[in-house]
């Protein structure tokens, strides 16, 4: 697997800080890791677009440099009690799909939008600081943190080519709402695949 997807998976996806997760939100495991699967590659494609325009991988770089140095990683419980910066980084990320986005995982999910709202923010500065311990481990440059996201992208695409499709198809601002029928669903085959690569 990816380092960076291994990491990911490692961080998010299981273990005390998925339970950290779930119980700060009143919700079960399995359903936080349903929506955390989705959340992930959804957030990484995010980064890599932004990344090929304009001067998007200089910002990036940047922000991860200054602002993201993997600590959050092992301090979960802090970004789970100050989840604010997290709400920044998903209007960058994932601009003004973002609401659209939060619904229809509420929908799928049968979670509320608040709850969503949360777990996505949580999400945001934990990939972000995966990110930048990754660019510490590997002294990264902005062309090798690009190219890290673009292989975890490939990866996750080879693993689960229909699902990952369709939430680079929503991150587009002319994404389709008939194609968002079911994110959590989606979470759910993301992660299957994901844990078998």
């Amino acid at each position: 697997m990816n380092p960076l997807l291994e990491q990911l998976a490692g961080s998010l996806l299981q273990g005390k800080n998925l339970d950290q997760i779930s119980d700060s939100l009143g919700i079960d495991s399995a359903t936080a890791q349903k929506i955390l699967s989705a959340a992930v590659p959804m957030i990484l494609g995010g980064l890599l677009k932004n990344s090929k325009s304009g001067n998007g991988l200089q910002d990036l770089f940047k922000a991860i440099v200054k602002d993201h140095d993997g600590s959050a990683v092992d301090n979960i419980s802090d970004v789970i009690n100050n989840p604010t910066k997290g709400g920044g980084i998903l209007e960058h990320v994932l601009g003004d799909q973002r609401s659209t986005i939060e619904n229809q995982i509420g929908q799928s999910s049968g979670l509320d939008m608040a709850k969503i709202s949360r777990i996505l923010k949580i999400a945001a500065p934990i990939i972000l600081a995966i990110i930048g311990k990754q660019r510490m481990q590997n002294d990264w440059n902005a062309k090798g943190m690009q190219e890290s996201l673009q292989q975890a992208n490939n990866e996750l695409t080879q693993q689960a080519p229909k699902e990952v499709s369709i939430l680079e198809r929503m991150l587009d601002s002319d994404g389709d709402g008939s194609m968002m029928d079911d994110l959590a669903g989606i979470g759910v085959n993301i992660f299957k695949q994901w844990m078998r690569g």
